[in-house]
């Protein structure tokens, strides 16, 4: 008979509440292992002195941090908001894992960013180093599950090559 085999903590009280991450608190969480914490920045300003401690606290207990940000139309969505986003947290000790394509819900359409703009940014913040890109996921209407905006994603699209036919149907 098996437990738990993977401790994965979702969070955002390093950037909302850093002062709740205490010795106390990583001496109880490094106590499962493994265990990964997932925090969401969605932009490099949230990494404030506070957050950047956080962050140090659970990276020094050994505890693996990646980020999840969520794409928002006129707060990250460009390249440069992007990369600047990475390197922030990279140099928090903080690996960007993933950037999602914000979920359709009601009171969050003008947060909405077209997939042509995602593909675009995949495209672009490619061409920096590694450990500043994140993989980004988008979920499509009719699909089950969420799809990585991939190399070739991004190459067979209509919205990179308007004039080429897709390989593989985007929506």
């Amino acid at each position: 008979r098996r437990g738990i085999e993977v401790v994965r903590i979702h969070t955002r009280v390093p950037f909302s509440m850093p002062h709740r991450v205490t010795a106390g608190l990583v001496r109880v969480l490094k106590r499962h292992k493994p265990l990964w914490m997932l925090v969401q920045f969605n932009h490099a300003s949230e990494l404030y002195p506070a957050a950047r401690r956080a962050l140090v606290h659970l990276r020094d207990a050994g505890i693996p941090v990646l980020n999840q940000a969520v794409l928002l139309r006129g707060v990250n969505d460009s390249i440069r908001a992007q990369v600047e986003l990475g390197r922030a947290l990279v140099a928090a000790g903080v690996k960007p894992h993933y950037l999602f394509c914000l979920d359709r819900a009601p009171g969050t359409e003008h947060f909405a960013v077209p997939l042509e703009r995602a593909i675009y940014l995949a495209r672009g913040i490619q061409r920096h180093s590694g450990l500043v890109v994140p993989r980004i996921m988008v979920d499509l209407p009719g699909r089950a599950g969420k799809l990585q905006l991939d190399a070739d994603f991004v190459r067979n699209s209509r919205a990179v090559h308007p004039r080429r036919r897709p390989r593989r149907a985007i929506g």
